[in-house]
């Protein structure tokens, strides 16, 4: 019995689809790379309160980088649905690992206090929140916030999940395109499903366009921009969200690398 002590890795994108198929009220925290996945979940989750009615007053949204701060989490949390059984709060732009103690203790408090009635989200961009690192995972206010909020990270999907997840992008508009030229738009964009997405949905219009049923080889050259101008990509998608801290960021940087 060599392997009876072998525990397989937790899927916790998996298990978030149980948990939201099964209960969805409850508290989260979205980390990781994948900006896509974790887009995508955040707007399931919202779905399920949206379908209920009144999602002006019942979707709620504090930002730290817009100046709110824990009095405006605890004052969202402390307001029952309008017209429904369920309101959602999502926090971003807190940063959690610069806390002082009396702040550590009150978001604590914040997560454990939650209504059974409110969906509590905290959602980290790549560069706001790293769970990796051994010394980030045993701090204290990691690990007793693992107690209330169910911690999901979303990373980037290997080669195989996004050869499949992208063919179906193509195949689901009646297209064709080759195993070689998927993992050759794999890797211009970097593994990005953001980028990916928005690549093959440019290859699929001009497809469509011009009547083929396949796409050429040779449009994925022309058209896939490489990795090394990610930048722009991340800046335009920024401006379109209305992200106005997030597109500081990516310019911020640029200047800095010149």
């Amino acid at each position: 019995m060599a392997y009876s002590s072998y525990t397989p890795p937790k899927d916790e994108i998996k298990l978030l689809r149980e948990k939201i198929e099964f209960n969805y009220i409850g508290g989260y925290l979205f980390w990781g790379e994948e900006e896509y996945l974790k887009n995508y979940y955040r707007e399931v989750l919202k779905k399920k309160v949206r379908d209920l009615g009144f999602e002006e007053f019942n979707l709620i949204s504090v930002s730290f980088e817009k100046g709110d701060t824990f009095d405006d989490i605890e004052a969202s949390l402390d307001t029952p649905p309008v017209f429904s059984t369920v309101k959602l709060v999502e926090v971003t732009g807190l940063d959690i690992l610069t806390l002082k103690k009396e702040e550590e203790k009150r978001l604590l408090e914040i997560a454990h206090s939650r209504a059974e009635d409110t969906v509590l989200i905290f959602t980290f961009y790549s560069d706001e929140l790293d769970l990796k690192p051994r010394k980030t995972k045993e701090r204290a206010i990691i690990k007793k916030l693992s107690e209330d909020l169910f911690f999901v990270e979303f990373p980037r999907q290997s080669k195989e999940k996004l050869l499949s997840w992208t063919d179906k992008i193509f195949s689901s508009q009646s297209l064709h395109i080759s195993d070689v030229n998927i993992v050759k738009m794999i890797e211009l964009c970097d593994y990005s499903m953001t980028r990916l997405k928005s690549e093959s949905d440019k290859l699929v219009c001009r497809a469509k366009q011009n009547s083929f049923n396949q796409v050429p080889s040779e449009w994925v050259s022309e058209m896939v921009k490489p990795s090394s101008e990610n930048v722009i990509f991340e800046l335009g998608d920024a401006i379109a969200l209305l992200d106005k801290k997030r597109a500081f960021d990516v310019f911020e940087n640029v200047v800095a690398q010149n």
